[in-house]
């Protein structure tokens, strides 16, 4: 135009060239522009050549945030001249609010001649954000016309396809003409109409069967899973100033959680500018004669001073409908709801007022995993509190309870559970094994206090004064607290790290449990949640459990124990055995389960020969000595096995001694021969494992030996007694079959459990049995210094938890180890192996080979570690020397 002054001259060609680096730009952009951040290290390159009216810019952004949009690793590639400009661009990661959408993107475009052509890539790690758009734009005057050629993209495993559409851009003025979105008979209709009251044009979406699901998990709320259809029309008027949505959509056959609500209503407008929604009378759920209704002015923002005028009518509503907001905290809900609650004032400052009545109303509380009823109550609902009065609650054995407070609020602001019951005679705990890792068990107690305080996130649960009136009975799993917990006390390790699995947990709850324990509640204090092995005591004690929102168990008290068991148990293989406990035995809880300390004592009688424990020139003495001792010794007879249990749950120490009933004279031949296992660890271990096997003593001269599993000293389980004997049996047998000493059998069980899985709280109780044959061969080349192990292991057991599945693994290959000892008598051993076991980590067989060297050495004391070759040398003549007087006393009789 004419208006606008030309330069007087043509600027010169030239080549402009720039190169811009940021650095810490992100508080100087905070002041300027608050809601951009980063963009810290940036770079911007390009060459402007007016010579041949050329443009180039490349451009990389490490991160940045504008308006809860974040985008990573943003490159830019812009190519053109003075009539059409190409561009490039890629986002590897792009985040929409906290991460509702979270896609990659890569975009070309050109535009020249007022035109623009675009193409957009998207895809996304999950579900959604996987998409295609396609397009071309006109651009003429101050309007721009958008056509969308044929594009999809991919929702929920669904992929829905746009096949076009046309809209107009221009000053506060927007036009759908058609765009169609559908995808497997679920179609959105979108398009524009003029109208004569207002000066912009109507945007009206029909939606027909579009299912929900999709729709609930695009808004991050994961957690509550949910399904349905939807139909019906939104109208947006004035979209661009004033906007104002109506609605008139229905929800059919509608599910939150696994609980159906039936059909959903609503009918009404939404004001934007002022926040408020004006609900039809109709709106509402419905499901056969049960509803909840909801009419008038309503607002939920918080900060809206505008007048409501509002209610929300319940007509024989379930209970159940709530179960959404609870789970987790209440399951089985039943009952119905009905009443009405009117809403005035403003959101910033309602004013609520209504009753609401219960009828049969039922639930049971998960972390207690106690069922309760209310026949009937009335709840009173306004501006500073939800009031239960006073509600007579049942437990599912008639036991009445009664309860008072209710929900503290400051109109629907800063809600504080003040919930208080008392009880003379009331279920108070009722878990399953598989429903907690940290207690179970059933308590039926008088209750002096029961209360229920804190915020929505942060409930105190504290019941105070527990004392049981009915037989009871609580469990307390060694395992609490610990991701992977086993009898035998083994950690499991990777990379010479040991890993601590640490349970995730969403509970929002502390729980503090204060019980007077008396004779009619016994305490099972489980050692091997696998097997069952347990300390099952009946006595008296005050104990606190308490349990944070951590979920890290602790518990204070001293039980006193009156009468009770331990067992030992292999489940699998049919095996029990019980050590009756001693009145005065002792329990001493410190805070974690594995810190408690154990004073018990406790006896199993077992019946075998006592002859069996003498040695050939044993007996001839016993014979010449005493006629009667000799008889009762060739009669069987009642043995005492005393178990005594010290140390902590977590490093316990058990020990034996062997006790003769019968009235055995001090000072006799078996008398003494006792005195001498109890004194020997290894060989006491030896008597006590295979009286518990097979009702039997051990014959001197057939013992396990010195290279078998057998434990000496103090034990922390009583199953490492078993394993050694067994294979001693096992390998005495198959010497005799084939005339080979030399060959071994090496037989062992294992029981353990594991807790991999806290998403979808699956446990698995697992048994491991390996057998295996060892042989020295070539012994007149090697002196018995090369061996050859070979053997097979089946792993088997079954989940519990949801999964709930039952598996095995069998390795019918079989493992072998070949071993050298490099010299005679000599500590260094090399070995090559191979080995197929079953991996909890991997759930399944894992096959393992290599090549590899050790060293070892056997000591008694900690001096003799420091030792050198001469005096092992000098111990081992020693012991030989005294073998050989023992075996010529065996001879001939004499000493």
């Amino acid at each position: 135009p004419d208006y606008i002054k030309k330069p007087s001259k043509e600027a010169p060609s030239q080549i402009l060239s720039f190169d811009v680096t940021t650095r810490d730009i992100d508080s100087l952009l905070g002041i300027m522009i608050p809601n951009i951040k980063g963009f810290n290290n940036a770079t911007i390159n390009g060459k402007l050549n007016t010579y041949e009216q050329a443009f180039s810019l490349t451009s990389n952004i490490p991160f940045g945030k504008i308006n809860g949009i974040t985008v990573k690793d943003v490159n830019i590639n812009c190519n053109g001249n003075y009539s059409i400009l190409s561009l490039d661009a890629s986002v590897k990661q792009l985040v929409i609010g906290d991460s509702a959408v979270y896609v990659s993107v890569d975009a070309n475009a050109q535009l020249g001649n007022n035109q623009f052509n675009f193409k957009i890539v998207t895809s996304s790690p999950g579900n959604y954000g996987t998409a295609t758009l396609n397009g071309h734009a006109l651009a003429h005057g101050d309007t721009l016309d958008v056509n969308i050629k044929p594009s999809d993209f991919l929702l929920s495993k669904n992929k829905w396809m746009i096949p076009g559409g046309t809209f107009t851009f221009a000053n506060n003025y927007l036009f759908v003409r058609e765009l169609k979105v559908q995808s497997d008979g679920q179609s959105i209709n979108i398009f524009s109409k003029n109208t004569s009251s207002t000066a912009a044009p109507q945007l009206i979406a029909e939606i027909s069967n579009v299912d929900i699901t999709p729709l609930v998990e695009l808004t991050g709320t994961k957690d509550i899973s949910a399904g349905g259809r939807i139909s019906g029309t939104v109208i947006i008027d004035d979209i661009m100033n004033h906007m104002i949505l109506h609605s008139d959509l229905k929800a059919t056959n509608v599910q939150i959680a696994n609980d159906t609500l039936g059909n959903v209503t609503v009918i009404g407008s939404y004001d934007v500018t002022k926040k408020l929604v004006n609900l039809d009378g109709a709106s509402g759920i419905y499901k056969g004669n049960s509803s909840i209704v909801a009419g008038g002015e309503l607002s939920f923002d918080s900060t809206n001073r505008e007048n409501l005028k509002g209610h929300v009518q319940l007509n024989n509503a379930p209970i159940s409908w709530l179960s959404p907001l609870l789970e987790g905290y209440l399951s089985k809900m039943g009952g119905t709801i009905n009443g009405q609650v009117n809403i005035q004032g403003s959101a910033m400052s309602p004013d609520v007022n209504g009753e609401i009545n219960l009828t049969d109303a039922a639930m049971r509380i998960d972390f207690l995993g106690t069922y309760y009823k209310i026949p009937k109550a009335t709840v009173t609902v306004n501006e500073n509190a939800i009031d239960f009065g006073q509600l007579i609650v049942h437990d599912q054995f008639d036991n009445v309870a009664l309860v008072t407070g209710g929900i503290k609020h400051k109109r629907f602001n800063d809600m504080r559970f003040d919930i208080r019951m008392k009880s003379q005679k009331f279920e108070v705990i009722n878990l399953k094994e598989d429903e907690s890792q940290l207690f179970y068990g059933n308590l039926i107690a008088a209750i002096k206090d029961f209360t229920v305080k804190g915020k929505l996130n942060d409930v105190k649960i504290a019941i105070l004064g527990a004392e049981p009136v009915e037989k009871s009975h609580l469990y307390l799993p060694l395992s609490s607290g610990n991701g992977l917990g086993t009898y035998n006390y083994v950690s499991f390790e990777t990379n010479g790290q040991e890993q601590v699995i640490v349970p995730k947990t969403k509970n929002k709850l502390s729980i503090t449990i204060s019980a007077i324990m008396k004779e009619l509640a016994e305490i099972s204090l489980v050692l091997d949640p696998a097997t069952g092995d347990a300390i099952n005591a009946k006595g008296t004690g005050a104990l606190t459990i308490d349990i944070p929102q951590g979920n890290e168990l602790r518990i204070s008290g001293q039980y006193a124990i009156t009468e009770g068991d331990y067992t030992f148990t292999l489940k699998d293989l049919f095996f029990k055995r019980n050590f009756k406990l001693d009145a005065g035995s002792q329990i001493f809880f410190n805070g974690p389960i594995e810190k408690t300390q154990l004073d018990v004592q406790g006896i199993y009688t077992a019946k075998a020969t006592p002859l069996d424990l003498l040695s050939t020139a044993e007996r001839t003495l016993l014979e010449s000595a005493s006629k009667k001792e000799a008889k009762d010794a060739r009669t069987p007879q009642l043995v005492n096995i005393r178990l005594f249990m010290r140390g902590s749950m977590g490093t316990p120490a058990i020990t034996f001694k062997l006790e003769l009933p019968s009235n055995n004279s001090a000072g006799s031949t078996l008398s003494n021969k006792l005195q001498i296992i109890n004194q020997n660890d290894n060989k006491l271990n030896e008597q006590v494992a295979s009286l518990l096997l097979f009702n039997t003593f051990v014959t001197e001269g057939n013992s396990i030996g010195a290279g078998s599993s057998t434990a000496t000293g103090s034990i922390s389980s009583v199953s490492q007694v078993f394993t050694g004997r067994l294979s001693s049996e096992l390998s005495d047998a198959l010497g005799k079959i084939t005339g080979d000493k030399s060959l071994q059998i090496a037989l062992n069980y294992n029981s353990y459990s594991s807790n991999l899985d806290n998403s979808t709280n699956t446990s698995s109780s697992r048994n491991e049995v390996s057998f295996g044959i060892k042989k020295n061969l070539f012994k007149g080349t090697f002196k018995d210094r090369l061996s050859l192990e070979v053997g097979s292991k089946y792993d088997w057991g079954k989940a519990s938890g949801p999964a709930n599945n039952a598996s095995s693994n069998f390795n019918p290959v079989g493992d072998f180890r070949l071993q050298y000892q490099f010299r005679d008598g000599g500590n260094i051993r090399g070995y090559i192996f191979r080995t197929s076991s079953y991996d909890v980590f991997e759930n399944s067989n894992v096959a393992r080979g290599g090549i590899g060297i050790n060293w070892h050495r056997s000591f008694n004391k900690i001096s003799e570690f420091f030792r050198g070759r001469k005096y092992f040398n000098r111990k081992r003549e020693e012991e030989e020397k005294k073998n050989a007087e023992i075996k010529d006393i065996d001879t001939n009789g004499t000493n």
